[in-house]
């Protein structure tokens, strides 16, 4: 996993947070996206998914072909 992926945090919410969130935020963010996936017919989505993840695969595997071994950049003998 790369470093940046390799942590979470739980973070609490305050009921004004929440408000935000759930009130002012999410109704806009599914408006937008609505408007975004208007002319697009169940089985555009459906195919615009697949392949969406099908990228998300690649680039998983990638990142993790791409990994080094955990000393492999800290010898100054090392080869570029």
């Amino acid at each position: 996993m790369m470093p940046w992926r390799a942590c979470s945090r739980v973070v609490t919410m305050p009921e004004s947070g929440r408000h935000v969130w759930q009130v002012l935020a999410q109704p806009k963010i599914r408006a937008y996206y609505g408007q975004i996936l208007e002319d697009f017919s169940v089985n555009d989505v459906t195919h615009t998914l697949h392949y969406l993840l099908k990228i998300l695969d690649n680039i998983q595997r990638l990142d993790a072909e791409w990994q080094l071994p955990d000393d492999a950049g800290d010898s100054e003998d090392a080869e570029p």
